[in-house]
């Protein structure tokens, strides 16, 4: 992907500031006896590592999927993405740029 948010964004008038490179989200979920606790989802795991990072978007993603499970007892199963984070800078308009 070259670019993934959790927000809609027009991509037109902007800049983006690299804020921390190799930033991993998780969403996690647990399987307890045979019962999942829920499902867990890309979105989650992205708006995880946006909110760690305090960024707007994500460049150069990579997502991994994982699940294991001791039988009757205990489980996971979760989303890992992992990429650079970036702050969004809007870019001023002529307009803008007059009245200051």
């Amino acid at each position: 992907m070259s670019i993934a948010s959790t927000k809609n964004i027009d991509i037109n008038d902007i800049q983006l500031e690299k804020v921390k490179t190799n930033v991993t989200g998780k969403d996690v979920r647990s399987l307890i006896i045979i019962f999942p606790t829920g499902t867990p989802s890309i979105n989650g795991a992205l708006k995880n590592a946006l909110d760690i990072s305090d960024a707007d978007v994500m460049q150069n993603i990579t997502i991994s999927s994982m699940f294991w499970w001791i039988p009757y007892l205990y489980g996971e199963t979760s989303y890992r993405i992992t990429g650079d984070a970036y702050r969004i800078i809007r870019k001023k308009t002529a307009s803008e740029g007059d009245k200051k």
